[in-house]
């Protein structure tokens, strides 16, 4: 920008992008300089908040104006969050000059729809997330719950599954087991 000949001051606009917080706008004529601090805010706005998965979903959350456009911070912010099914970080760090985060919802042992919660200043985002409930499995000898490949079981240290000569139905979840169970595999309880 020029100052015009004869003039002590000169005007011009200063345009905003798509970060919000504190500048710094430096100004040099000749020798001489002059600094101000700007604060750009955010009016409106929200965070937006995306899930994709089943029984564990990424989310992707957002910072958008009024206008649905992705904006960013000068500081890092922090985006409080909860969810209503499952399990996820109670708080994320948005760094600084970024338009998104993601953070991990881990779903239990019930499986349904879960809302999914972030708070950042006077920002609010949701989103409903379908997710199922994560497979799991017991030791059919000490009852003991496993992963899904184990071969042996790390409690009781032999084979998680008996073999079926005959078989029983668990009373509790109707599970086909070896008459030779002792606990069922699929709900971990004992057999009378």
């Amino acid at each position: 920008m020029i100052v015009p000949r004869g003039s002590a001051f000169a005007e011009t606009a200063l345009t905003a992008s798509m970060e919000v917080g504190k500048v710094n706008v430096v100004a040099q004529y000749g020798k001489q300089q002059a600094e101000a601090a700007v604060q750009f805010t955010l009016e409106g706005g929200t965070l937006e908040i995306t899930a994709d998965g089943k029984s564990s979903s990424t989310i992707t959350i957002r910072v958008k104006d009024r206008n649905n456009i992705p904006v960013a911070f000068t500081d890092e912010k922090t985006i409080q969050l909860s969810t209503s099914l499952g399990t996820i970080t109670g708080s994320v760090k948005l760094p600084a000059h970024a338009t998104e985060v993601k953070v991990s919802l881990v779903s239990g042992t019930a499986s349904g729809m879960a809302i999914v919660t972030g708070m950042m200043d006077h920002l609010r985002g949701e989103t409903t997330v379908k997710i199922g409930s994560l497979e799991k499995r017991h030791c059919q000898r000490c009852g003991e719950e496993i992963s899904l490949e184990a071969v042996i079981c790390p409690k009781c240290k032999q084979s998680p599954t008996m073999l079926a000569s005959s078989t029983k139905e668990c009373p509790f979840c109707h599970e086909v087991l070896p008459k030779d169970a002792v606990y069922c595999n699929k709900c971990g309880r004992a057999q009378a």
